[in-house]
């Protein structure tokens, strides 16, 4: 299903008077979408909606047993519906960055191979969210063209200074926790499987290991 939807700031900023005219551009945007996925073999409805937001993207998604939330969304991710989504979805959740500004061979960068994806970037924290997370991952599998990296940040600020004598011993344990996650997927037929164990700022080092791996 093709969704837009105007946020409630947007309703309210646009004249009644030119509400029809919008809401007709917008099925048009959506009717031209819809035939390309069409000529793809896809069956497509489109629907434009009102007010909406975050949390009733993730209702419409779970009542109506959808697999996969897609949302574009341009770098500034702050503040926009891709953020809420990716903080509050409850189905797995693709963000696209725009390509604007972007030339043919740039973007070419950001479309997706045949397959759903390339190369994933997996970050764990071990926690019960990212078992969470790495169950799908697992699912997601016969979609996946080339590898997967693992990747574990260990948080300086946690461990450093209090733990600092136990890093041999932390480096140990999270390292057999790849290892095992990493022996799974390749019995499930992932085609490649790598391992990243790093130290600093998860999310600085994360963005980092993306740039890098990409």
């Amino acid at each position: 299903m093709l969704l837009h939807f105007w946020g409630t700031l947007d309703v309210l900023g646009v004249d009644s008077f030119y509400k029809p005219t919008v809401f007709e551009d917008f099925n048009k945007n959506l009717e031209n979408q819809k035939s390309a996925l069409e000529g793809l073999g896809f069956k497509v409805e489109t629907r434009v909606l009102e007010g909406l937001s975050a949390s009733h993207v993730n209702k419409i998604a779970v009542d109506e047993k959808y697999s996969i939330i897609a949302v574009g969304s341009d770098r500034h991710i702050f503040g926009s519906m891709a953020n809420e989504l990716i903080h509050s979805a409850r189905i797995p959740t693709y963000i696209f960055k725009s390509a604007d500004g972007k030339t043919s061979q740039e973007y070419e960068r950001y479309k997706l191979p045949g397959s759903v994806a390339g190369h994933v970037l997996f970050a764990t924290d071990f926690s019960k969210n990212s078992e969470y997370a790495f169950n799908y991952l697992i699912k997601m599998i016969p979609m996946i063209k080339d590898k997967i990296s693992l990747i574990h940040i260990q948080d300086e600020y946690r461990i450093s200074p209090y733990l600092d004598d136990k890093i041999e011993e932390i480096n140990r344990i999270d390292t057999g926790r790849l290892e095992a996650m990493k022996k799974l997927l390749l019995e499930k037929g992932c085609p490649e499987v790598q391992t990243v164990l790093k130290y600093g700022s998860p999310s600085a080092e994360i963005l980092k290991n993306a740039r890098e791996l990409s």
